[in-house]
Formats: structure tokens, sequence, C-alpha cells
């Protein structure tokens, strides 16, 4: 056999093993994704529950995962490429956006309120926040624009308080040691706070501003315009995990649990507070906009804003297949 021969044998072999590797992957549907999410957050049970169910390997995607303090952190994550697909807050989704140029795509809802206010046992009412010190997740998160329009309800003006930066894990101690009046966070914090004897409510957001939009899912444009296939697949899991949600609350909480480090019982209760949905409301996500224009962390218009950032086809595609 001649050494051209061999050669020409060997390349043949090579592509056959490269080709049958990638016909492998493509039969088999296997796709990789980097999901994002915040820490602790319950809004985002719909997330642990597609990986701790295995939903995820059931559809053939591998999944990794990157945690975040808050939706602003993770929208900085996507303009980085640290993730490709997320779950967060509509109002950070909204804020880089527009102001830092971040190009995603909102695709789905997670969920409708679920936030709260939590004071001092001493302070008797919302009148009495003026002058208080008051901790939100972050400037320019959900919790951000609901502490705006509950502070605009109790006829308080927002340069009349304090208003700082902490994690939601850490409000608790700063509640109880008296470094902070009353912080707001999504669940299970402030439930854990109020079962803790810490503190108490002063305003739920679902009583400020019923059913509420909260977090969302969302990706990177350059993700969603190569790989719709797979974010159809994605977005069958998210639907699929929040109908196990409603279907199986309990074992819903005892996944939730592990990933807020809380006990079950406190995420049983939170979850009273929360509302797991798949389809936002896009007439309310106006009010988002509108709120954060009012607060002069963006501008422009609402319609034009919205149309850039939502692409619910492929949602709509899932749910009519369902």
């Amino acid at each position: 056999m001649t050494r051209v021969r061999i050669l020409l044998i060997g390349i043949l072999l090579a592509a056959i093993t490269v080709y049958g590797g990638y016909y492998f992957f493509e039969r088999t549907g296997e796709a990789e994704v980097k999901i994002g999410y915040l820490r602790g957050d319950l809004h985002q049970l719909a997330l642990f529950v597609a990986l701790e169910k295995g939903m995820f390997e059931e559809a053939g995607i591998k999944v990794s995962t990157v945690v975040y303090s808050n939706g602003v952190e993770m929208m900085d994550g996507f303009a980085a490429g640290e993730v490709d697909y997320g779950y967060l807050g509509i109002a950070p989704v909204i804020l880089k956006s527009v102001n830092a140029g971040v190009d995603v795509k909102v695709l789905a809802a997670v969920n409708l309120e679920g936030s709260a206010l939590i004071g001092r046992q001493d302070i008797p009412d919302l009148s009495m926040l003026e002058g208080s010190t008051i901790a939100i997740p972050g400037f320019g998160t959900v919790q951000d624009v609901l502490l705006s329009l509950i502070l605009d309800n109790a006829g308080i003006n927002r340069r009349d308080v304090s208003i700082v930066r902490l994690h939601p894990w850490d409000m608790i101690a700063a509640l109880e040691s008296g470094s902070i009046d009353a912080f707001i966070a999504w669940e299970p914090y402030p439930t854990k706070a109020l079962r803790s004897g810490v503190g108490k409510p002063l305003a739920y957001s679902g009583d400020v501003w019923p059913s509420h939009p909260c977090c969302v899912v969302a990706c990177t444009s350059s993700f969603y315009n190569k790989k719709r296939d797979l974010i159809k697949q994605l977005l069958e899991v998210h639907l699929k995990a929040t109908e196990w949600i409603r279907e199986n609350p309990r074992l819903a909480a005892e996944i939730g649990a592990k990933y807020t480090g809380m006990s079950v019982d406190d995420v049983m209760e939170a979850m009273n507070h929360i509302k797991f949905v798949v389809h936002p409301n896009v007439d309310e996500m106006v009010v988002y906009v509108e709120q954060l224009k009012r607060l002069g962390y963006i501008e422009g218009e609402a319609s034009e804003i919205l149309n850039s950032l939502l692409d619910l086809s492929v949602l709509e595609e899932v749910e009519s297949e369902s």
C-alpha cells in the first residue's frame, strides 16, 4: 500500500469520525446552555424545579448555571457573554437595555407579585417611614420601582427617606440590628423575617399593585437569532415546570427550600404571595417603563422600548401545542 493511499484512507477515517460525532450530536439533540438566576429568589422556582426534576436532561439540553445577586448584575452578565438565557426582573432588563445597550429578548413571564416591604416592629404604618432608612436589592430593580409606588401611596417623597442597597440575605439581620428601619425584597426573605419575629409587614406588592409583572425569561439576541429551536425546547421546559409547581405545591416548596436555604414551611407560606405564570401582561409592563422614566432611570417611549424587547412568538407556539 502506497503512502498516498494510506494518507487518503487516514483522511477518510478522520472525516467519518468528525462527521459521525457531529451527526450524533445533531441526532441526539444535545445542546448546552448557560443559564443565569438570582440567588435565593423564590420567584424563579420554575427553574429550580426544572433542574431538580431533570427536565432539561429529558429535553436533551445540557445546562450550566451562573448565580447573580440581582437582575442588574445579570444584565451585565448577558453583556459579558457569561450567560445565554436567564431568569430576572423585568425592570433591570428595561433599564440596562435602554441605558447600556444590552441586547436581549424577553421570551416569557416567570411570576407576578411576590415582594413585600417589612418594617421594624415599632413602626405602626407607612406614614411613619418619613426620615427612615430603607434597604432595596439594587437601584433599578423591581423592588426599587415598587418602593417608589408604596411611598407615593403613603404621601412620602422619595427624597425624604434614605435608600440603601443590601443583598436580600443580609436584610433581616440589618433590620434586627437597627441599622435599617425597613426593607423591600423578593420572597422568601419577607416571609422569613416575619416568621422569625423580625419586623412586621408594611405592604405586600400584590396589594399595592395587584398582579404586577415581576420576573421574566430573557436571552441574548444573538442566542435568540441562532437558537430558535433550542429556545422552543427551553420554553417547553419552563411551561412544564410552572405547571408542575401548581400541581405539586408541597414538593415544589421542598425544592424551593433547597435553593433558598430556608425551611419548607417558610417557603410554603412565601409561595402564597407569588403567582407563577408564563405569559406576561404587556399592558402592565408599560407601567414599569413609565415608573423607570419617572425615577429618572431611562428615557424613551414605552411602546418602542417594549417592542424592541419582547418577542413572545416562540412562547405562543409552545402554548398552542401544549
